[in-house]
């Protein structure tokens, strides 16, 4: 083409002339399409160029000028870049496409794709594989400004997200070339260098940002073979190398014991500390702690407590008993889970002066006990219309005086049911089977009633004014209270089950700004009055003897509890591989066994002892009936005196 040709002025074309464009015929086989502008606006002067090959980016550059330069010298400048990049460009971009036809032959899914640093770094989704691996990004080359470009993806974004592949020259070291840029610990990044006829691949990353890169040479390649190391990458990368972590926790014993040391640093006891104090024997690290009094919820778009702390950057780690929730995951990230428990609802149980006065006739159903009055009131009728009967027709009971009148016959069975003898047994065999029938019937009843009421008795059964939250919503006196901040006020208060939101509204919601702020202080409450606890059995098992406190037996919530962590650690799968590794060899157990001691069963006495609160209905019905047979006593004197000075006065008118 020929275009603004070197003329003088008098052989310049006349505008209306067409001017001679002279172009090759176009190769469609490998289509580049070159555009570029240049502008000049308000006086600030640029110039752009982008150049697509086979309708993909290869490159793209912009300019800003000195605001003295024309439109036109814009639009020059970025015709002259867009040659620069044609004569040393293209020849890595035909490097490229040969890699992207070696590649695509290797499988069926596989998928070939041949961006710039700067698209990378900017557009996120875009890369992202259809099968969710990471994807891996191979760099051909380690000029300068190959350098820049990594350098501003790792500022831009997580490296970890795709896996790498950096060609090297020989002259080149790895450290020198890497010095300012960031590979997390977590992220797989090879660098290939040509040495003595074959290619060494070293493994580098960074344990944290400023700290020494970290190499291992985990294989060669060459003669068309690939060598690569047995040792696997967890294993490789098993050493913190004495990193420092940022930590917070909050004071909840037995899981949770926050200590001051000497010197006014924190140390973290408890079951979850003991566990990271392991780790951080396992893989050499330490932690410095800050202290905390909530654990985080969401509250108008906001997080609060340690989970903000995680969120912000300022902590690393949350060492402390996390309830994971859908919005919790979405905020930080989550260990293994350390404990799988339930949510518990816990009260105070019932005094003995709060034990019903019926207990004594619980051992027998309500028909039953009508059923004994009828059968003593149907006895009692029989001997004494047998005996009766007997004295008119002349049999054996017509000798002596009538002894088994109703109100007699009443009072004869009633005793022979309490087990009581008689001076007197009936002569006729119609009324001894009437008092035989009495006493076996009566044997058999007070051998069941003796045997039910003694083991009613002597098991200790726990009262309940309520089993479940449907019966506390009902009862109507309780309250009910959690640990303030903490996942399960989270799930009560978004909870889509009305019956759950029925609770939090009328029981939970009125005190939310007076919730207990830790497990002590609601077991402090229940133990006070009538309050119910929600919490879990493993925060609650030493204080359930602070009080008699008791669960319910039909209400609770499976949950697991972890250790929480910033979100998209570069830690989270070293710790994971040696929290499985330390609970696959009893570890865990042990650390458990410490701080939640089983309970062994002690010697106990074969006999098992009623308390006096036991029997003390039997008691005040004894204690009535002496004071009622005394009244009846004076009340029968009074009357004999009566009819005694009735009488002498009789006689002595």
């Amino acid at each position: 083409m020929e275009y603004d040709a070197s003329l003088e002025v008098i052989h310049w074309p006349h505008p209306a002339e067409e001017p001679l464009m002279r172009a090759p015929m176009e190769d469609t086989a490998n289509k580049i399409d070159i555009y570029t502008d240049g502008s000049k606006i308000g006086g600030k002067v640029g110039a752009a160029a982008v150049i697509i090959q086979n309708d993909m980016v290869i490159h793209r550059s912009k300019y800003k000028l000195h605001e003295k330069c024309s439109n036109n010298q814009a639009e020059q400048i970025a015709i002259l870049k867009s040659a620069f990049f044609t004569n040393s460009g293209f020849q890595d971009t035909q490097t490229i496409v040969k890699l992207e036809k070696s590649l695509s032959g290797i499988g069926e899914g596989l998928e070939i794709l041949s961006i710039l640093f700067e698209t990378y770094s900017r557009d996120l989704q875009q890369f992202q594989c259809r099968n969710q691996n990471a994807p891996l990004c191979i760099v051909l080359s380690s000029d300068p400004e190959v350098r820049e470009g990594l350098k501003r993806i790792s500022q831009r974004r997580r490296m970890s997200d795709a896996a790498w592949l950096l060609f090297l020259d020989a002259s080149t070291s790895p450290k020198s070339f890497l010095f300012d840029i960031d590979i997390p610990f977590d992220c797989k990044f090879l660098a290939a260098q040509y040495r003595e006829g074959k290619i060494d691949l070293t493994e580098l990353y960074r344990v944290a940002d400023g700290e020494p890169l970290q190499s291992y040479l985990c294989g060669t390649w060459g003669s068309g073979n690939v060598s690569w190391t047995a040792t696997m990458i967890d294993e490789r990368r098993n050493d913190l190398h004495g990193l420092t972590m940022k930590g917070v926790s909050i004071e909840n014993p037995p899981i949770t014991i926050v200590k001051k040391k000497d010197g006014g640093k924190l140390a973290v006891d408890g079951y979850f500390g003991a566990v990271w104090n392991a780790l951080q024997e396992r893989i050499n690290f330490t932690t410095t702690y800050k202290e905390a009094t909530t654990y985080g919820t969401l509250e108008n778009g906001t997080w609060n407590g340690m989970i903000e702390m995680l969120w912000s950057g300022e902590v690393d780690v949350a060492i402390s008993e996390f309830i994971i929730t859908p919005d919790r995951m979405s905020a930080v990230d989550f260990t293994l889970p350390l404990i799988r428990t339930k949510f518990q609802v816990f009260i105070r149980q019932l005094t003995h002066e709060e034990m019903s006065w019926d207990d004594f006739l619980k051992p027998f159903a309500t028909n039953l006990w009508y059923t004994i009055c009828g059968c003593m009131l149907l006895l009692s009728f029989l001997l004494s219309a047998l005996h009766n009967l007997g004295r008119k027709i002349g049999n054996a009971e017509a000798e002596g005086p009538s002894r088994y009148g109703l109100y007699d016959s009443i009072h004869c069975v009633f005793g022979i049911f309490c087990q009581q003898g008689h001076d007197f047994t009936p002569k006729a065999s119609s009324c001894r089977l009437v008092y035989l029938t009495a006493y076996l019937t009566a044997v058999i009843l007070l051998s069941a009633y003796s045997a039910a009421l003694i083991s009613f008795l002597t098991k200790k059964t726990v009262q309940l004014p309520f089993r479940d939250l449907t019966g506390l919503l009902h009862d109507g006196s309780y309250d009910l209270g959690m640990i303030q901040h903490s996942a399960e006020y989270d799930i009560f208060q978004k909870s889509t089950d009305s019956h759950i939101q029925k609770v939090f509204k009328k029981l939970v919601e009125r005190q939310r700004s007076g919730l207990p702020e830790s497990a002590e202080e609601g077991v402090h409450r229940v133990c006070k009055g009538k309050y119910a606890f929600l919490s879990t059995m493993h925060l609650m098992a030493g204080q359930m003897g602070t009080c008699g406190l008791v669960e319910l037996p039909d209400e609770s919530f499976p949950v697991s509890m972890s250790i929480a962590l910033a979100k998209n650690s570069p830690y989270k799968r070293i710790i994971d591989r040696n929290l499985q590794i330390m609970r696959d060899k009893g570890v865990l157990k042990r650390l458990r066994m410490i701080w939640w001691k089983p309970k062994l069963p002690g010697v106990k006495s074969p006999w098992y002892t009623v308390d006096i609160f036991s029997v003390s209905p039997i008691l005040v019905v004894l204690a009535a009936g002496v004071m009622a047979a005394g009244v009846f006593l004076v009340l029968e004197i009074q009357w004999y005196r009566l009819r005694l000075h009735r009488g002498q006065q009789s006689a002595g008118h």
